[in-house]
């Protein structure tokens, strides 16, 4: 008998106290209670000059651009490990799209899993899981515009953050 005389004094002291609220003629503001916490995250736009494309990223990304005996590769990397991608562009005097049956001509031995072909900023890629031997399981996209090849690889684990920054490249 004294947990349930516990339990209703609990009930009225909560009814008092909302009572008292009441006639106070006073308000509580509990909107913002439950909502989730969420930071503000700075874009930054990142435009290639020599390719002529932009697309918007995270703020907090170190780039560093590497020049490659024909073309360059773009590397974006995070604090975090294994958060950033590369992008490595180069010439290429073949039309788009890519398939897969084209790639595996030139690289029969790359690991090449769940390819499918995506529409970004107008032009087809190829984008598909595969195995770099020196990082592990990869995401990758593949793609031929105006004369260059462009494949953009990133960790499997940021694979998610990369289709989100790929939504906004374009083409100028």
């Amino acid at each position: 008998m004294s947990k349930r005389f516990n339990i209703i004094l609990l009930i009225l002291a909560i009814l008092g106290f909302v009572g008292f609220l009441f006639l106070r003629n006073d308000s509580v503001d509990i909107s913002g209670m439950f909502d989730k916490k969420t930071e503000k995250v700075t874009k930054k736009t990142y435009e290639s000059s020599d390719y002529k494309f932009l697309f918007e990223y995270e703020d907090g990304f170190v780039i560093t651009s590497v020049p490659l005996e024909a073309g360059n590769k773009i590397v974006f990397e995070l604090a975090k490990p294994r958060n950033g991608f590369q992008i490595t562009v180069f010439p290429f005097d073949e039309l788009g799209p890519l398939t897969e049956e084209r790639i595996k001509k030139d690289l029969p031995d790359l690991v090449v899993v769940e390819a499918k072909s995506v529409s970004m900023a107008g032009v087809e890629t190829l984008q598909f899981k595969s195995i770099d031997e020196s990082v592990g399981g990869t995401f990758e996209v593949w793609f031929v515009y105006s004369g260059n090849f462009y494949q953009i690889q990133t960790y499997k684990e940021f694979s998610l953050e990369l289709q989100e920054i790929m939504k906004s490249w374009q083409f100028k």
